[in-house]
């Protein structure tokens, strides 16, 4: 099995994990989050935040890092229409890439941060 389906397995079923951690160190980073988009949105943001983890995983999964940045790029312009300012996507997608390094081995996440990054250099 290669690298890239060892990560999907080992993020996919950890979602929710991955998607507190990044959402808990947004929140650290920018404490203003809280009073832009108070409790309830910081809950919507675990829960979108868990929704991109799962496409990275399928991304990952099937080698397929355009299914990732249509997901990003569609979601991002979901968010927009909400409200949600693209900087704190993109803030997020720097959270969710530090969780992923520090949570996984070496290998697994030098097979899993190429996606991340791409999405994160190409808004």
């Amino acid at each position: 099995m290669n690298a890239g389906r060892k990560a999907a397995e080992r993020i996919a079923p950890r979602r929710r994990a991955f998607a507190e951690a990044t959402v808990a160190a947004q929140y650290a980073r920018n404490p203003s989050l809280v009073a832009r988009y108070g409790e309830g949105g910081r809950t919507k943001c675990v829960r979108d935040t868990e929704y991109l983890v799962s496409y990275l995983a399928a991304s990952i999964a099937y080698d397929s890092p355009s299914l990732f940045a249509e997901y990003i790029r569609w979601s991002r312009s979901v968010m927009e229409a909400f409200g949600v300012r693209s900087e704190d996507v993109q803030e997020s997608l720097v959270c969710l890439r530090s969780a992923l390094r520090k949570d996984l081995p070496l290998e697994l996440s030098d097979a899993t941060l190429p996606y991340v990054d791409l999405v994160h250099r190409h808004r």
